[in-house]
């Protein structure tokens, strides 16, 4: 954060090695303190936590994990200004980057000056006082801890309504995927699709979207890897979802999640999956990603196969995955049962009291 000086602390996340070191030392004369300058986001993660920045200057095209998703990681994680400056300026890359976390969003080439005047007039719009912000995370039952199956299978689950937008053809292409590139994978993991089937979520103009997913399923070979679980009955979801390792959730954005992202809305599914214990791979729409983002699970782009694909063989390769996650996942919903959350109001509501009162 600012330091000593009083100095705008900013952080750098750009893969052009020319264009960073031009942009840090320009930043630098216009009166910011530039903390570091990354080339990938695993490296600007190390460097953020190490020193905790006012600004972050994202690149959108980087190697390994790009910038819209480091821009959506963050907004989970931390009230950190982001300012996407980047050479794509179509309009969708506009809205992805806008909507997925960034605060602005700007072009290159970019004049330094407008650049230092779009920092500056970010940073008094985030001004806040220390406290006046308090995050409560959506509360969830205390379900018994059930260890992992036997990891010899890897039992995945997607778990919520069935309808379109939830993007599980994009989970049928990338399960396809996982056995075109590794074959021996094909008898080792299994995917369950269970949750509620509402008339007026399953059809509709499209016609009926089970058999669009049953035909799909036969077009891509994955009968003999898939099973069923419709309409499940509340009784059963905690030892359904305990049956398996890790829950997969590729949703797609919609006005729906576009109303919850703006509402910070979280996902029912991923709720009860830290209170069942268990790890998740989910989408990067909207605000779901801060669900697994501390370290029970994995987040890639939303309507990206071949990312979900790639996440998939990474668990299947590592199935201790599963078990880190699950660890971890575990100690969320225990922190989250609801009479902690409610305990966590109570002090929020008597602090703002006493204050009130000068107590």
């Amino acid at each position: 954060m600012a330091g000593a000086d009083g100095l705008l602390c900013i952080g750098l996340l750009e893969d052009d090695a020319d264009f960073r070191e031009e942009l840090a030392l320009g930043l630098g004369g216009y009166g910011f303190r530039v903390a570091f300058a990354c080339d990938n986001a695993a490296a600007f993660y190390r460097r953020l936590q190490e020193q905790p920045c006012d600004i972050v200057i994202l690149d959108a095209h980087l190697p390994g994990e790009d910038g819209f998703s480091v821009a959506t990681r963050l907004r989970a994680l931390s009230p950190v200004g982001i300012v996407m400056l980047t050479g794509r300026s179509a309009l969708e890359d506009r809205v992805r980057g806008l909507e997925g976390g960034a605060d602005v969003y700007m072009t290159k080439p970019v004049d330094l000056l407008e650049l230092s005047s779009v920092i500056r007039s970010l940073a008094r719009r985030m001004r806040l006082l220390p406290g006046r912000v308090e995050v409560i995370n959506h509360g969830n039952l205390e379900i018994a801890t059930v260890p992992l199956p036997s990891l010899d299978t890897l039992r995945l689950l997607y778990f919520g309504f069935i309808y379109r937008g939830k993007g599980i053809e994009d989970l049928l292409e990338a399960l396809a995927d996982l056995f075109a590139s590794a074959p021996e994978m094909r008898q080792r993991v299994r995917l369950t699709l269970a949750g509620g089937t509402a008339a007026e979520m399953a059809f509709g103009a499209g016609g009926n979207y089970l058999d669009q997913l049953k035909a799909q399923i036969a077009e891509l070979g994955l009968a003999d890897a898939i099973d069923w679980n419709l309409n499940l009955a509340a009784a059963d979801i905690p030892r359904t979802i305990q049956a398996h390792h890790v829950m997969v959730l590729p949703y797609r954005e919609s006005k729906k999640l576009g109303l919850l992202g703006q509402q910070r809305g979280t996902s029912g599914a991923l709720s009860w999956a830290a209170a069942c214990g268990r790890g998740a791979i989910t989408s990067d729409a909207r605000a779901f990603a801060e669900e697994v983002a501390s370290g029970n699970g994995a987040i890639y782009p939303q309507g990206d196969v071949a990312a979900l694909s790639e996440q998939l063989l990474n668990l299947a390769r590592e199935p201790r995955l599963a078990q880190a996650w699950a660890e971890r996942a575990g100690a969320i919903g225990h922190a989250r049962t609801w009479p902690r959350t409610a305990l966590r109001f109570q002090a929020l509501f008597n602090d703002m009291v006493g204050t009130v009162h000068g107590t």
